[in-house]
């Protein structure tokens, strides 16, 4: 079972890996963001991990559990709000090949993550 370094550690890697996507140039640029917007979801989805490993919560098994599970943590509703944002735009790339463009990537996908990262409120969990 991961422990709540284990998630925060993944949610760091995934940082980088979203940085290195959103530097991506054409002719990737358009793929690599629909990347770049699930790798977002899912670095939320390791830092709502980790709250609900400090919250005593046992590890969701799929992301309908967890969404259940972001109210018995007493996550704020302005993160559980950012968080499940975050998961429609992650669906949508990938399942209905949703394009983004890289000001609504950088404006709105980014500021939603932001959301959740400051309720996890790790120094280096920036972007």
């Amino acid at each position: 079972m991961a422990s709540r370094d284990d998630h925060l550690a993944q949610a760091r890697s995934n940082l980088t890996l979203l940085a290195y996507l959103l530097s991506a140039a054409e002719p990737l640029a358009e793929v690599a963001r629909q990347w770049a917007v699930t790798v977002a979801f899912y670095t939320a989805v390791h830092c709502v991990e980790a709250q609900l490993h400090s919250a005593g919560l046992p590890p969701a098994s799929s992301h309908h559990r967890r969404a259940r599970q972001l109210d018995q943590a007493g996550i704020p509703l302005d993160v559980v709000r950012a968080y499940a944002q975050l998961q429609q735009w992650s669906e949508q790339a990938r399942y209905l090949l949703g394009s983004f463009e890289a000001p609504f990537v950088e404006q709105q996908v980014l500021a939603e993550l932001r959301t959740v990262l400051r309720f996890v409120d790790v120094a280096d969990l920036v972007i």
